[in-house]
């Protein structure tokens, strides 16, 4: 689902025309004067009541008695302190449980710490949201999903489906009786599992541009093939050719400033790619973005009015943000967040004039951030 902009994300959404072609006032602004979109206000949005502290404490004691009362109140304490967010997606659930929140509040907060929302195709996360349906508790249904019956033949993490998530959802979403999910959940057992088949295939077609037809009018990288070498590229060559846009290489943070983290942390390299690629990882929200920038989402050769020059760079960069909205959202992830560094940097390098390219507008910022 798109996110609606507030007056704030709004008014974020636009301070990139403002900042234009500059690449130092769009890092002076991600380092200084964007309001990022932090958990416990968002959850706040969603639970305005008062009680939220208390409710979130005793959800999360009920399920682990044996640790300290005190120590739960910390930890909580500490999300609303914004000193940290919940670790894990099985936190967000429990969050979702003890505040009696919906199904869409739950893929959203999962989305927001991490790169999925709900995924129906899993079977603990497919139990959830119908326990989350059905005005379950997490703890019975922690017992629902124990209980539900278990196969084999189950096809392991990886395996190719023809079943995707939004399958799925539109399968078991109005289902309303326990009856009625176990004859569903049996008939499509062996179709479910914890792999992302939907962003693996939008991976893979983004993946196969780059390696088998390099777009003709990439201009970031200078290691580019010729068009005489018709070769498919290796892994390695797609990421330095394509992926690296000079962002430095080495796992060395300690002197990193906040922004360079967030930058460096998740950039794709040969060993994760491989591991995607083999289908042993799970794609990325930032790989993703960043191959829709790299590839400029250039999927066919038929025309699109985005290929027009009398296109304004606010009407190219609204047209592309529904596109890649759209990929977001049927990939399972959040779309596009003005209020998410990274996702405005992604919205920047969309603002273009006719003679730029989006892959350009972001490496720009790379060398100017990292420069020595």
């Amino acid at each position: 689902m798109r996110l609606e902009l507030t007056d704030l994300s709004e008014q974020t959404y636009r301070t990139i025309g403002a900042v234009g072609k500059d690449p130092l006032s769009a890092i002076d602004f991600l380092r200084s004067d964007i309001q990022i979109r932090e958990f416990y206000p968002s959850l706040r949005q969603l639970y305005p009541e008062s009680d939220i502290k208390e409710r979130l404490v005793n959800g999360f004691s009920e399920i682990s008695p044996d640790t300290e009362r005190a120590s739960v109140i910390r930890r909580v304490q500490n999300w609303i302190n914004g000193k940290n967010v919940p670790s894990g997606r099985e936190d967000i659930f429990i969050i979702v449980f003890s505040l009696h929140l919906s199904e869409e509040d739950a893929s959203y907060l999962l989305g927001f710490v991490s790169d999925y929302g709900i995924h129906y195709r899993s079977p603990k996360e497919l139990a959830y949201s119908y326990c989350l349906r059905t005005g379950r508790t997490y703890p019975e249904a922690v017992r629902f999903f124990r209980d539900l019956p278990r196969d084999a033949a189950c096809q392991p993490a990886g395996s190719e489906s023809a079943l995707h998530t939004e399958d799925v959802y539109n399968l078991f979403r109005n289902i309303r009786t326990d009856r009625e999910f176990l004859s569903e959940y049996r008939k499509y057992l062996q179709e479910l599992n914890s792999f992302h088949q939907t962003s693996y295939e939008a991976f893979r077609t983004y993946y196969d541009i780059l390696s088998q037809n390099p777009p003709e009018n990439q201009t970031s990288a200078g290691k580019k093939p010729s068009g005489s070498d018709c070769r498919k590229l290796s892994v390695d060559d797609v990421v330095s050719s394509y992926l690296s846009l000079g962002m430095p290489s080495g796992k060395k943070r300690r002197h990193l400033t906040p922004l360079q983290k967030m930058l460096k942390n998740g950039w794709p390299n040969t060993t994760a790619l491989s591991n995607i690629l083999n289908q042993k990882e799970n794609v990325t929200r930032k790989l993703l973005t960043l191959l829709y920038i790299v590839t400029q989402n250039i999927v066919d050769p038929e025309y699109t009015e985005l290929d027009e020059a009398y296109l304004t760079p606010w009407q190219r960069l609204d047209e592309h943000r529904w596109i890649l909205d759209s990929v977001l959202d049927r990939c399972g992830m959040n779309t596009l967040d003005p209020r998410n560094a990274w996702d405005w940097l992604v919205l920047y390098s969309l603002y273009t004039e006719p003679d730029e390219d989006m892959d350009e507008r972001m490496q720009i910022i790379i060398r100017y951030l990292f420069r020595g």
